[in-house]
This record gives C-alpha cells, sequence and structure tokens, in this order.
C-alpha cells in the first residue's frame, strides 16, 4: 500500500507539472531604434581684408587673403573653409592691415571655442614675433565661447605693425582655434 501512495503522489507531481507546463503561455516585446548622429563642422567664411589708410596716399604695403581647404557638412550642406591665409607684402612700421571674417558652425550641434594658439613659422621666435607686431581682434570674445548651428561669429582682427620689426625680414605662422562638441555641465567626455 505504501508503494501505491508513493506511485500515486509521484504521477500527481509529475501530471501537475505537465501541467503547468502545457498551461503556462508566453509572450515577448521588443525594442528597436535608430540613432542619427550629429555633426561639428566649424570653420571659416566671409572673408574681407584691406588696409588702413597709408600715409601721402601712397599705396606701398598690401594684403591678400584667401580661404581654402573646403568642407560641406554631411547634414546641413552648408560650406565652410577649414584654412585661412593671409600674405601682406611690403610691409613697414606703422603699416596697419585688417581681416574680417566670420567663424561658422555648419553642423548640427553646438560648439565650445575653447582656445587658441599661435604657432610660428619663420622666425620659429615667439618673442620675435611679439616684438614686430600687435594683433588685436574686436569683439575680443572672452573663452569659452559657444557657437550655436548655422551660426557664426563675426570677427574683426588687425595686425600692426611695430617700429621694432626688423628690415627684410619674413614672419610666417599659423593661428589654430580649438573647438569642442557642446556638452552639458558637469559631464566628463571619454574618448579612445
Amino acid at each position: 500500500m505504501k508503494n501505491a501512495v508513493g506511485m500515486f503522489v509521484s504521477l500527481m507531481i509529475v501530471l501537475s507539472i505537465t501541467g503547468v507546463a502545457v498551461a503556462h503561455w508566453s509572450d515577448s516585446i521588443q525594442i528597436e531604434g535608430t540613432v542619427h548622429m550629429g555633426s561639428l563642422t566649424i570653420g571659416w567664411d566671409n572673408l574681407t581684408c584691406g588696409e588702413e589708410n597709408e600715409p601721402c596716399t601712397k599705396d606701398v604695403a598690401s594684403i591678400t587673403a584667401e580661404l581654402l581647404d573646403a568642407e560641406t557638412d554631411a547634414h546641413t550642406g552648408k560650406t565652410i573653409y577649414k584654412t585661412l591665409v593671409f600674405t601682406i607684402d611690403n610691409a613697414y612700421p606703422c603699416y596697419t592691415a585688417w581681416i574680417e571674417v566670420d567663424i561658422k558652425n555648419a553642423g548640427t550641434i553646438p560648439a565650445d571655442w575653447e582656445n587658441w594658439e599661435l604657432v610660428m613659422i619663420s622666425p620659429d621666435n615667439m618673442d620675435m614675433f611679439c616684438e614686430a607686431f600687435e594683433i588685436s581682434c574686436s569683439p575680443c570674445p572672452t573663452l569659452p565661447l559657444q557657437i550655436d548651428p548655422c551660426n557664426s561669429i563675426h570677427l574683426r582682427c588687425e595686425l600692426h605693425v611695430k617700429q621694432t620689426a626688423r628690415e627684410c625680414t619674413t614672419y610666417s605662422g599659423k593661428l589654430k582655434l580649438n573647438f569642442e562638441q557642446w556638452s552639458c555641465e558637469g559631464e566628463d567626455l571619454e574618448v579612445g
């Protein structure tokens, strides 16, 4: 009798497990998504240049400037230029030339202008450059400065040749403006 009770209990357990397994229904849901990334495309646009009136109505020195290395943003279709090149010929002490240009955000996300650096090419002596020239820009932005998408900042920069500039010397250099993507304050960006 004990065997019969044991077999009955075992049979009931097996049938109840089987019944639960057969009666247990299931379903699932899922989530799908697509993320379209924005673009950070900063550059120069709308360039003009000129000089202050030279004394005695003479036209001795001259400035030329051009924009190079065009880049078109994939999202907005707007074109900017990555390089601004200027040349001043036959400069002399007290000569002042100017450049007006826009720094344009052609991308889809805001950009933060973080800093700038001047790299001297010839002569590679920054002290010599500082002795020879005075550069001023207006407005003189306080960095960091944010540029929203499809917006720009208009700058006018003047280069004044000081009395201490060396005769028969060629000065050349690069000014590099550094931008980063805008991001929420307090968030650490990890690259790599």
